[in-house]
């Protein structure tokens, strides 16, 4: 039985899906988007697509812990090539970096 998926969405701007690749129910372009990027569950090519669904103004790799460097800044190339192809910027943060929104 798959584990239950808590989601977040704030002012229809900042999505978290949590364990999943779930769209926000809005059908405006979420500001900031945070994407899975690796865990057992999924693989770099469907944080991809998730982000050219989505086409938010920012995405920002989440669920990455478990790769190594070389790991994540592959992941990360895939993830920002897809990012490119939708206007939208790609915010990789390392843990306690932050990022102000506008």
């Amino acid at each position: 039985m798959p584990c239950l998926n808590l989601g977040v969405v704030i002012n229809e701007a900042i999505v978290n899906p949590g364990d999943s690749f779930d769209l926000p129910a809005s059908p405006e372009r979420p500001k900031v988007l945070f994407v899975p990027s690796a865990a057992p569950w999924c693989k770099a090519s469907e944080g991809a697509e998730y982000i050219k669904q989505a086409k938010p103004e920012i995405a920002i790799p989440v669920h990455d812990a478990v790769l190594s460097e070389l790991g994540n800044g592959f992941n990360n190339n895939w993830l920002a090539k897809a990012a490119d192809e939708v206007g939208t910027k790609f915010t990789p943060l390392k843990p306690g970096e932050s990022m102000v929104l506008e």
